[in-house]
């Protein structure tokens, strides 16, 4: 996780993402918890299922990961605006979605009632320390990078050490979210190692991340598709129930959030007003990917070896 996260965030371009920062921030925030909510609350009450089971499973669905549709987006030349709405969207909710993941396993782990005051001020205090975390070691790593006088392997091999660092010490030291940490991390480079970089440098960075990125998606996908065969045989018309009306709800939180939350920000003139167009295209690419997968199969792996 600490590669495919980095790697998304370093392709970002941060001075872009400003131009629509309030609508990125409530759909890769706001609208991963509401998800989570809404899914934990539905299946709970449909099916019997303890409440806490319900919430994990909706925040492992909670984020998207659309790099497909991105891909389609620049084939066709769609409006920037919604390329990086949706580009923004997917970068921030993995992070979210990932430390809400990891207190909701703990409160599951730990056997602890689940308290929605105590867990959102948890969630609140682990996000905030993992940016603030991210943000002083790109900082530190760029200061480090102006030092290398232009060693491009040098250079790369910092990028590839700073993520597990970063997630190393926030989760086992200063017990925030390392996933946003090193979120927060690859925008601080993204944002300053363009100009810390030389131009040739820098797209030598982009290239060799695109091929770790593509070896940890590789990775990831190739351990679903280990899991999975020894799941199917479990599988009953209780478990397609669960997954149809999951897929609905799903789908149904996505497009509260875009059609009755969206709007508030254009009334408080936060943002320019998004179109129906715009919003419709944002819910139909929400897909999920790469980590929805990795939560799954870490959910999966642990379970049966602790819960």
């Amino acid at each position: 996780l600490p590669l495919l996260l980095f790697q998304a965030s370093l392709t970002i371009d941060v001075a872009r993402m400003k131009q629509d920062a309030a609508p990125i921030l409530l759909l890769a925030i706001i609208a991963v918890i509401i998800t989570t909510v809404i899914i934990g609350i539905s299946l709970s009450w449909l099916f019997g299922i303890p409440l806490i089971v319900c919430l994990l499973l909706g925040s492992v669905v909670a984020t998207t990961d659309p790099a497909a549709v991105v891909a389609v987006f620049r084939d066709i030349g769609a409006p920037a605006r919604l390329s990086r709405l949706v580009e923004g969207e997917s970068l921030l909710n993995d992070a979210a979605a990932i430390a809400l993941f990891s207190i909701l396993l703990g409160h599951l782990i730990r056997g602890e009632p689940f308290e929605l005051v105590q867990s959102s001020m948890r969630f609140a205090m682990t996000f905030l320390g993992g940016l603030v975390l991210g943000l002083l070691a790109g900082k530190v790593l760029i200061e480090g990078i102006r030092r290398l006088d232009g060693l491009k392997a040098a250079e790369t091999t910092l990028t590839v050490a700073a993520p597990y660092l970063v997630f190393i010490v926030g989760e086992r030291f200063l017990h925030v979210s390392g996933v946003v940490a090193v979120v927060a991390l690859g925008l601080a480079v993204s944002a300053w190692g363009r100009t810390a970089l030389t131009p040739e440098n820098w797209q030598h960075l982009q290239s060799v991340w695109e091929q770790i990125a593509f070896w940890a998606v590789s990775l990831v996908f190739i351990l679903a598709a280990i899991l999975v065969p020894k799941l199917i045989p479990e599988v009953g018309v209780l478990n397609v129930a669960i997954i149809l009306a999951l897929t609905v709800i799903a789908l149904f939180a996505r497009a509260l959030v875009l059609f009755l939350l969206l709007p508030f920000l254009s009334l408080a003139r936060l943002t320019e007003k998004i179109s129906w167009e715009y919003k419709i295209a944002i819910l139909w690419g929400g897909l999920r990917g790469a980590v929805t997968l990795a939560l799954a199969a870490f959910t999966i792996l642990f379970g049966t070896r602790h819960l």
